[in-house]
């Protein structure tokens, strides 16, 4: 049963309460001040409601003691407000995504050095990522996604050495992705669809990602060739590169990635790098898409892609090797 109601000021008299968890429920109005009393407070998870007013008041959070912020999906306003991050040194987490937050990203939010989740995505903030996200070196993953930055992506982010995913999607950033990126042993998943970043790849791609499992690069401006390097990636199951302008060869070597089961090259300039008709794309698919200008050839089959972006090929079962 979803409860329905602004949360009541005494609350604020709780002083020994640690957890503040009413996620998933229809609470409405303003984070009252009084929560700033709530000293020992170490989860505030109100995740799902229909909190209003202007971000995150600077007076309710005032404790050395608070691990977790958790207030996605509200519809919360203005900006972080910077005094709050001067006064939170045990910070882990900070989840934020899906409301209407705005302005620049606050500098003090950079000194919270234990925050290993950061997640700001769907919202509006703007201007440049600052160069001082490299500092939260104990990052795991951070989400960025579908705001309104300007710039480039820093190359600070290569100093974050524990990172797992990076979620950039639709964030506005142009230029490079910084080649330190592609250094980050720990990476699972990069995700930058949708910008305006060009470039070519690193000819030594996949050769430092040894964990890396999902790579998202669609719907940019990237250039040249697909290095045959990617496939030193083992873990890669999702390649999703369509809608750019990459050029050469589909290299063979995508038949060595096991865990293949989504490669999309649609809308690319790629042709095929099979001879004598014994192109190995992959043991097993879901899910095919190959550009349209490109004839895939299997021993004796042929898979012609015929706007493939609006139609795809399924396959399902297990494909002779």
């Amino acid at each position: 049963m979803s409860l329905s109601s602004t949360i009541p000021p005494h609350l604020g008299n709780l002083s020994f309460l640690s957890h503040l968890l009413l996620p998933n429920n229809s609470f409405h109005g303003n984070l009252p001040a009084e929560l700033a009393g709530l000293r020992r407070l170490s989860i505030i998870n109100l995740k799902f409601n229909k909190f209003t007013g202007s971000s995150i008041p600077s007076a309710i959070i005032d404790s050395s003691l608070l691990q977790e912020i958790n207030l996605n999906r509200n519809n919360l306003s203005g900006q972080l407000p910077e005094p709050i991050f001067h006064h939170l040194p045990s910070l882990k987490v900070l989840y934020v995504s899906w409301n209407a937050l705005s302005g620049e990203l606050p500098l003090s939010l950079f000194n919270c050095k234990q925050l290993q989740s950061l997640s700001l995505s769907v919202n509006t903030f703007g201007g440049n990522i600052p160069s001082a996200i490299g500092n939260l070196t104990s990052l795991k993953d951070i989400y960025l996604g579908s705001n309104k930055f300007r710039g480039v992506i820093p190359y600070e982010i290569g100093n974050l050495r524990n990172l797992e995913i990076l979620g950039l999607s639709y964030a506005n950033v142009s230029g490079n992705i910084p080649p330190s990126i592609f250094n980050i042993s720990t990476l699972e998943e990069i995700s930058v669809t949708g910008n305006h970043l060009s470039g070519t790849l690193p000819e030594n791609l996949g050769y430092m990602l040894p964990k890396l499992a999902r790579l998202y690069l669609g719907k940019n401006y990237f250039s040249g060739r697909i290095p045959s390097t990617l496939c030193n990636a083992t873990m890669l199951s999702i390649i999703d590169f369509p809608q750019n302008s990459f050029s050469g060869y589909i290299p063979d070597v995508f038949g060595n990635l096991r865990n293949l089961h989504w490669l999309s090259l649609c809308l690319n300039n790629l042709t095929s790098d099979s001879s004598d008709s014994e192109l190995s794309i992959i043991n097993s698919f879901d899910k095919l898409q190959i550009s349209q200008k490109v004839v895939i050839r299997w021993k004796s089959i042929e898979f012609h892609s015929s706007n493939v972006c609006r139609k795809p090929f399924y396959f399902s079962g297990q494909l002779e090797s």
